[in-house]
């Protein structure tokens, strides 16, 4: 399996790429559309899904034309449904064009998205928002987490829906039991191990 980051938008977000022989799937495609794009046709790859670790607009703001460009569909947790319809929720009508984002499947703890050999599983992840969450590929040690955790630094929780008892009640009672060669590929700033990430994590 192959995983290509794309750095996008103003907050330069991490737009992850998945994939194996000539298929894919896209996690957080927040802006510059045409970047990701450009790298599926270059590599003659066939888009299965859009996964959005939560609402927030710098990881949602393309979804729209990417699902077009593909028609594939987008997935979401359950509980961000709302947040990704609305642009004062999810942020962006205060910073660019307004976003709002119609989830075709929405998803929950251990939910499976699969295609041929790509399986990943969903991870709930409340704390950045109501309805964050990571996603674990199955028979790897690979975990995409958004923004609920970084190499060195948690997610913020002072924005909409954002809980900071429910972000290290997560921490602690999931994030910390993740083995220490876990790979993490978040949703800014680069990838590492959980040795290193639980450094700076409640974990006792």
């Amino acid at each position: 399996m192959k995983i290509h980051k794309i750095k996008v938008g103003l907050h330069e977000a991490n737009c992850y790429i998945i994939s194996k022989a000539n298929y894919a799937f896209i996690i957080d495609p927040g802006a510059d559309a045409k970047k990701m794009l450009t790298y599926v046709q270059k590599n003659r790859l066939s888009v299965h899904g859009i996964i959005l670790t939560h609402a927030h607009y710098d990881h949602t703001g393309a979804a729209n034309e990417i699902r077009t460009a593909y028609g594939c569909s987008i997935y979401a947790h359950k509980k961000e449904s709302l947040a990704l319809s609305d642009p004062v929720i999810n942020g962006s009508s205060q910073i660019s064009e307004p976003v709002s984002v119609q989830a075709d499947l929405l998803l929950g703890e251990g939910d499976i998205v699969k295609y041929e050999d790509i399986e990943l599983e969903i991870i709930n992840s409340p704390g950045h928002t109501e309805g964050s969450m990571c996603i674990k590929v199955k028979g790897e040690d690979i975990i995409f987490t958004g923004d609920t955790v970084f190499c060195d630094d948690i997610g913020r929780t002072d924005l909409a829906s954002g809980d900071e008892k429910k972000l290290f009640k997560t921490l602690k009672n999931k994030v910390c039991r993740w083995p220490d060669e876990t790979v993490i590929y978040p949703g800014h700033d680069e990838s590492c191990t959980m040795q290193k990430v639980k450094k700076i994590l409640p974990c006792k």
